[in-house]
Parts: structure tokens; C-alpha cells; sequence
């Protein structure tokens, strides 16, 4: 298998376990929540007597814990590490792929034609033809903008990804 097919399967896996989190979440926040409790006894019997091997069922479940409080506390937990993970893979991602170079990278090479309308240079990723005949070299940015909407992105809208702003 090649080294791309893997990653794209972890990635894949990844979107899907995401995905179907996404519509639980709140419903197994909840149904963890209702299930905590006070500590109950798991071993008492009926009438007076004990059916259980454990001699203290009440300090066996406190020293035992809530399962349910511990499982809503292990989500939560794994969420928070996840979205920091999240955030990490996507600097990362921007960075190598989308991220204009620093200051007075570039200087003497051609950049995204694009984004030169607002004063950015950023590296060419694929050189486009349009329906009218020209050609119009294009960072990953503009191009995955062209392959939405079928043109260039207006100004406004490069200016607003400059500025590091959401452009729908």
C-alpha cells in the first residue's frame, strides 16, 4: 500500500468516527448524565439479607466510582484532546499548503496571480484555463475557490483570507 493510501484511510476513518460523534454528542453527554447518580448499592439483596459476596456494596460502588460520571469525564476529556489535535494538524495543513510565505519570500517568483490583486504573494499551485482563453496561475487557496464556484474569488474575498478571516 502506498504511504498517501494510508494516511487518506486514517483520515477517512477519522472524518467518519467524527461525523457520527457529532450527531451523538449531545445525546450521549446527556444520557451519561442522567445515568450518574448517587452511589448505589450493587449488592444489596431483598428483605434484610445480601445476595453479594461483598460484605460493604455502598463502599464497594464509592470506592469503585460512578461509572457513568467516569465515562461523560473520559468524553469530555477526549474532546479537549482531540480539538487541540485538531488545531495542530490544521497549522500545520495551512501552513504547508495554504499559508502565504513570509515577508520578501518570493522575491523574483512569479505567485498566485490572485492573490497579487491584494499586495499577497503565495506560492503557485496549478496554472488554470478559463472558458475565455486566458490562464491564470493560482495558490491552493484560489484554486480550491475556483473549483467551488467556477471563477477567480472576488478581491473582497482574497482580502478577507489575507486578513486570516472565514470566507464561507
Amino acid at each position: 500500500m502506498k504511504p498517501g493510501t494510508t494516511i487518506a484511510l486514517e483520515a477517512r476513518l477519522v472524518r467518519e468516527v467524527l461525523n457520527h460523534f457529532e450527531r451523538d454528542a449531545v445525546a450521549l453527554v446527556i444520557a451519561l448524565r442522567h445515568a450518574e447518580g448517587p452511589l448505589r448499592s450493587t449488592g444489596a439483596g431483598q428483605g434484610g439479607g445480601s445476595n453479594s459476596d461483598v460484605s460493604d456494596p455502598t463502599g464497594t460502588a464509592a470506592l469503585r466510582g460512578d461509572p457513568a460520571r467516569q465515562d461523560r469525564e473520559r468524553v469530555e476529556r477526549l474532546l479537549a484532546e482531540m480539538r487541540g489535535k485538531a488545531l495542530e494538524l490544521n497549522t500545520l495543513r495551512v501552513r504547508w499548503l495554504e499559508d502565504s510565505s513570509p515577508e520578501g519570500a518570493g522575491e523574483g517568483e512569479a505567485g498566485c496571480a490572485s492573490c497579487e490583486r491584494v499586495g499577497k504573494w503565495s506560492p503557485i499551485r496549478k496554472t488554470v484555463g478559463f472558458p475565455d482563453g486566458s490562464t491564470h496561475p493560482l495558490c491552493l487557496w484560489c484554486l480550491r475557490q475556483v473549483r467551488k464556484t467556477g471563477a477567480l474569488p472576488t478581491r473582497a474575498l482574497v482580502e478577507r483570507h489575507a486578513q486570516g478571516l472565514r470566507c464561507g
